[in-house]
C-alpha cells in the first residue's frame, strides 16, 4: 500500500500550535535550580530519615564536568566561528547544538541546586570529618556545576546567526 504525501507550501513560519525551539529563559533556568534543589533537600531528608549516611559527593563528577564543559567550549567557540565566517552548517548540527547547550545549561543548574541543599544539610556539623567531605566535595560539584551552566548558555548562544543586512531590511518590511 502506498502513501500520497501532499505537497504544501513551505511556510516560512511554523503553525502558531507547533511548539518552537528557543533558547533557554531565565525563569527557565531559575525553575530547573529551584526543582534541583527541592529534589536534593528531599533525597537527602529522605535518606537521613531512614537512620542512613548521606554519601559524599565523588570527585569524578567534578571532573567529569570540568571535561563536558572545556569540551563544549571549544565546540562553542569552533561553532560561532564558523557561523561568523558564513560557513555553511546543516540545520541538523545547528539544532543538535541548540538542544545540547539548553541540556548542559539546564544540568548544571538543577546538580548545582541540588548541591546547594546537600551542602547546606551538612554545613552545621562542620566538626565531624564526613560531614566537613560532604561540604568540600558539595561546594566544588556546584563551581563545577555553575561552569557547566555557563558552557551550555555559551553554546545554545553560539547557534544563533547574526543578522544580515538584508535579514534586518525584510524583518523591518514585514
Amino acid at each position: 500500500m502506498t502513501r500520497m504525501i501532499e505537497d504544501r507550501p513551505p511556510s516560512a513560519q511554523p503553525p502558531p500550535d507547533h511548539p518552537r525551539l528557543g533558547l533557554t529563559t531565565p525563569r527557565q533556568i531559575a525553575v530547573a535550580a529551584l526543582a534541583g534543589g527541592a529534589f536534593g533537600y528531599l533525597l537527602v531528608g529522605g535518606i537521613d530519615l531512614m537512620n542512613r549516611s548521606v554519601p559524599v559527593t565523588p570527585w569524578s563528577l567534578s571532573a567529569m564536568f570540568a571535561v563536558l564543559s572545556a569540551a563544549t567550549f571549544v565546540y562553542a567557540r569552533a561553532l560561532h566561528t564558523r557561523i561568523r565566517s558564513k560557513h555553511w552548517i546543516e540545520s541538523t548540527e545547528g539544532v543538535r547544538a541548540l538542544v545540547l547547550g539548553k541540556t548542559l545549561l539546564m544540568t548544571g543548574a538543577a546538580v548545582a541546586g541540588g548541591h546547594v541543599a546537600y551542602v547546606l544539610h551538612s554545613i552545621g556539623r562542620m566538626d565531624a570529618p564526613l560531614p566537613h567531605d560532604r561540604v568540600i566535595h558539595g561546594s566544588v560539584t556546584i563551581a563545577f556545576s555553575v561552569v557547566l551552566a555557563v558552557a551550555g548558555f555559551v553554546l545554545e548562544r553560539a547557534c544563533v546567526a547574526p543578522h544580515d543586512k538584508d535579514d534586518a531590511e525584510k524583518d523591518a518590511a514585514a
